[in-house]
C-alpha cells in the first residue's frame, strides 16, 4: 500500500525571500580559484569560493539596481 504524498501549499508570488543558486565549474572555477588564491597567497577552500562568489553575485545585483532604469529602444 502506497501513501499519498503530503500536499503542499502553493507559495504566493508576492515572496519575502526567494533563494538562487547557481553552479561553478569549467574555466570560471579554475580562474576564481587561482585569481583569490594568488590574493590569499594561498589555495582557497570550496566554502571560501562559495562564500567569495556569493559576495560578489550579491554586489552585482546591489551594482545593477543602483543604476538607473534606461529601457532598451524597440527597433521596428
Amino acid at each position: 500500500m502506497s501513501s499519498a504524498k503530503r500536499p503542499y501549499p502553493h507559495k504566493a508570488e508576492d515572496e519575502r525571500r526567494i533563494v538562487v543558486s547557481f553552479s561553478l565549474s569549467g574555466t570560471l572555477l579554475t580562474g576564481l580559484r587561482e585569481r583569490l588564491g594568488q590574493y590569499m597567497l594561498t589555495t582557497p577552500t570550496k566554502h571560501t569560493l562559495q562564500s567569495f562568489a556569493r559576495g560578489l553575485a550579491y554586489e552585482a545585483i546591489e551594482n545593477y539596481l543602483a543604476q538607473p532604469f534606461v529601457p532598451e529602444d524597440d527597433e521596428e
